[in-house]
């Protein structure tokens, strides 16, 4: 609260396999006493000043409503739902139908708590049409920012923005990295994951991803982003 968030926002959904075996993120859905500890506890630190809430998943092995009927229970401000199981991973298409059972549970329950519905989103439109069809108040969208960074966007420009144009964001991108991170906290590596976002559709787009995946310093990148760029 002192540092100025806007709220706390409890992760009880990833499901890689380091997090849950540690019993975090998703191993909570077969934790539900430490989950109430965990939430109450947010709580309590908050005192109110700010809003908490939860991001899981339909359940662990199979769909469980009763999960989400137990964190409805604890009065938490908002609920995110990825419309699949832990089980599931991303391996089939989101659950988006189960987000009306979620609903009258939520309003029986704990009618103040917003839900949000993710999984399989991938557009504004495609978005707020989900969200009218299931009755959810919000959309979270995750893997389709790369597809398009712009997906948030009445009308993104994304598909007819030239190649020269993606490079310069891409190397927009690299600075606000480095201004975040200025002592080196995190490594620019990890933004090799979006090399596809912004390099491709032209010739020799992946001759340029495969020179950008090799890169070992940020100078590097900037010098092939550069050479689009120009």
């Amino acid at each position: 609260v002192e540092m100025g968030f806007d709220g706390v926002d409890l992760n009880m959904g990833c499901p890689q396999k380091n997090e849950v075996k540690n019993g975090c993120c998703s191993a909570l859905i077969n934790d539900r006493d430490l989950a109430s500890v965990l939430i109450k506890a947010v709580q309590k630190g908050v005192d109110g000043k700010i809003p908490v809430s939860v991001k899981t998943r339909l359940g662990w092995n199979e769909i469980d409503l009763s999960w989400h009927e137990f964190l409805l229970e604890q009065k938490i401000d908002m609920l995110t739902v990825h419309m699949r199981t832990r089980k599931e991973m991303s391996s089939v298409p989101a659950h988006w139908e189960v987000m009306k059972e979620i609903v009258k549970l939520r309003d029986k329950i704990s009618p103040n708590t917003k839900l949000v519905i993710n999984g399989d989103i991938e557009t504004r439109a495609q978005g707020l049409e989900v969200a009218k069809n299931t009755g959810a108040d919000g959309v979270m969208i995750g893997r389709g920012i790369f597809k398009d960074p712009f997906c948030f966007s009445e009308n993104s420009p994304w598909e007819s923005m030239p190649p020269s144009q993606k490079a310069e964001l891409f190397l927009k991108h690299l600075n606000r990295f480095q201004e975040t991170y200025v002592n080196g906290e995190r490594s620019y590596q990890t933004l090799k994951k979006f090399c596809k976002t912004y390099i491709h559709g032209f010739d020799q787009a992946s001759d340029l991803r495969e020179k950008i995946m090799q890169t070992q310093t940020a100078e590097e990148l900037v010098s092939l982003l550069n050479s689009v760029v120009a």
